[in-house]
């Protein structure tokens, strides 16, 4: 398996809080890419600063999370 198909690669943090950005920060550092699940667009621009790509949807709405992008990827549940 070469790097770019490494899941440890391309993450996804659900729970993106004081933890979780840490480890997205680790994670980018070393060359990979996150995303982190948000529900507000205050969250959203709290990972802007740190580049980490903020996904909008809400664990207790079904219907936000159809279009997430979860395949291949690493999944944190830091909540």
């Amino acid at each position: 398996m070469d790097d770019k198909q490494r899941p440890d690669r391309d993450v996804l943090i659900i729970g993106c809080g004081d933890i979780g950005v840490r480890v997205a920060r680790l994670v980018k550092a070393a060359g990979g890419e996150a995303s982190a699940l948000v529900r507000s667009p205050g969250s959203a621009g709290r990972l802007a600063k740190y580049h980490i790509t903020a996904l909008h949807g809400d664990l207790d709405r079904q219907e936000t999370l159809v279009e997430l992008p979860a395949a291949g990827k690493l999944v944190f549940y830091l909540a």
